[in-house]
């Protein structure tokens, strides 16, 4: 049964990613003829991409927990049942259309083929960058399988949830879960890790570079790993620097030699740690102490953004 046939109800779910971590807030208001669901993504990514093995369909992805490496961007994605005759409507602000299938509407289609949905209406404003190494569209369809699975009481299992959301996207899967996660296969088999990085200051700088996928992984080199990434992460944060690394940083270092500079400019700045995140282009720094904003924002070029936050 739909809710919104008779119950006059809005729904507005509030979802914080923080670093593949999220927490659901849901606050139900009573209003007049509308149920509306919001989500409100805040941006998250990888703390470092390692490969294993001799393939690319061995990967090792550490992502950040509960509390670190929360980013103050988010996108928003407002799903309404419509009375329209379009069964489905996708509404984009804030990012050009190239085109291509959005990953919003392959999630429900991926739902609509195997339950029966009303038509709707979604809106996604995107603030989280794209090509940016940051998971925004992943999660953007993650939340929306949650979304049409809470909204209309389909009652789809996590299991059968993960399985849909890995037809979408290897990346997909993680944002379905609430918990630290350690990922191996192509991304897609979890494991839980313990990481705690409260305290701690982050600096993000995506800078003016935009990144496809597809041009990340045409030039990595897979390598094996010498140490376990769950011993690694145990060490002291100033000992990652020495055994963490992001595997794309080889190939497009040198192709876009700005994303070293900022990675150096962030551990001259006192960084305990940086990296790339995911497959690029952002980059980010951990630190112990409090960061010079000041200093850090006139080292950043007025195309380039940047993001300071506590863990």
């Amino acid at each position: 049964m739909y809710l919104f046939n008779d119950t006059k109800v809005i729904l507005i779910y509030q979802l914080y990613i923080y670093n593949l971590y999220y927490f659901l807030n849901l606050r139900i208001r009573i209003e007049d003829f509308i149920q509306t669901l919001q989500i409100k993504l805040v941006s998250s990514h990888r703390i470092f991409l390692a490969f294993k093995d001799d393939t690319f369909s061995e990967c090792q992805n550490k992502f950040r927990s509960e509390h670190c490496l929360k980013i103050p961007i988010y996108d928003i994605l407002e799903i309404t049942p419509s009375s329209n005759n379009n069964f489905f409507e996708l509404e984009v602000i804030g990012m050009a259309n190239d085109g291509k299938q959005n990953l919003v509407e392959k999630a429900y289609r991926a739902i609509a083929q195997r339950y029966s949905l009303p038509n709707i209406s979604v809106v996604l404003k995107k603030n989280i960058p794209f090509a940016a190494g940051l998971g925004g569209g992943s999660a953007d369809a993650a939340f929306t399988l949650n979304a049409l699975n809470e909204l209309f009481s389909l009652k789809i299992s996590i299991e059968e949830l993960h399985k849909v959301a890995a037809s979408i996207g290897a990346d997909c899967p993680f944002f379905l879960y609430n918990t630290p996660m350690y990922a191996e296969g192509i991304g897609t088999d979890f494991s839980m890790i313990d990481l705690d990085l409260r305290g701690k200051y982050l600096v993000l700088v995506k800078p003016d570079i935009a990144i496809s996928t597809a041009e990340a992984y045409s030039g990595i080199t897979p390598q094996k790993s010498d140490k376990d990434i769950r011993d690694i992460i145990k060490l002291p944060i100033s000992e990652w620097k020495y055994f963490l690394k992001n595997d794309f940083e080889d190939s497009l270092f040198k192709k876009y030699t700005r994303l070293k500079e900022i990675k150096e400019l962030l551990y001259s700045n006192g960084a305990t740690y940086a990296s790339m995140s995911g497959s690029g282009s952002s980059i980010f720094g951990i630190f112990d102490n409090p960061p010079t904003k000041e200093r850090i924002i006139n080292m950043i070029s007025k195309n380039e953004k940047i993001y300071f936050e506590i863990l």
